[in-house]
């Protein structure tokens, strides 16, 4: 492996290189409906041995500058489990995939909800106790719905987009 980086690969050019670095885990990323902003998720914290709680679990924020990035911005941090799948939409909201379902933040890193996935409702019908690992968004005439994988469940909702 040669490092925890953000590549980018210019297919005109062919050339491929490091925009950014000094993440433990880089995982999801994500664009601004404008692609102005990149939205990098770092899920450092877990380990082969578990969970590093002083390790990175956090939402990253770039301002995109021609084929580069810059103004480095924590954005968030997950108080549950780590921020793996990250998407917007097209007001620019940001959902994350978390220990307890999805969070959603402004563009500025403000928690404006939580679609909570974490159920157990002790019928035998419904019991999921684990966070949404990735989601992304129907199209055609499911495109205001959002589905959520999670390790054991399928979840999805109707938003009002």
């Amino acid at each position: 492996m040669l490092g925890q980086w953000i590549w980018r690969h210019d297919t005109e050019t062919g050339a491929t290189k490091v925009v950014a670095d000094g993440f433990a885990k880089p995982n999801g990323l994500a664009f601004s409906p404008d692609e102005s902003t990149l939205y990098v998720s770092d899920t450092g914290c877990i380990t082969g041995d578990g969970i590093d709680s002083t390790a990175p679990r956090s939402i990253y924020a770039y301002d995109v500058v021609g084929s580069g990035l810059r103004n480095r911005r924590l954005l968030y941090v997950t108080p549950s489990g780590i921020p793996n799948g990250i998407k917007t939409d097209k007001k620019g909201r940001i959902y994350a995939g978390c220990g307890d379902g999805v969070h959603v933040l402004s563009p500025e890193g403000e928690l404006l909800g939580r679609i909570l996935t974490s159920l157990n409702i002790g019928t035998g019908m419904v019991d999921h106790t684990g966070g949404v690992t990735n989601l992304c968004f129907g199209s055609g005439s499911h495109a205001g719905t959002l589905f959520m994988l999670a390790e054991d469940a399928i979840f999805s909702v109707q938003l009002n987009l």
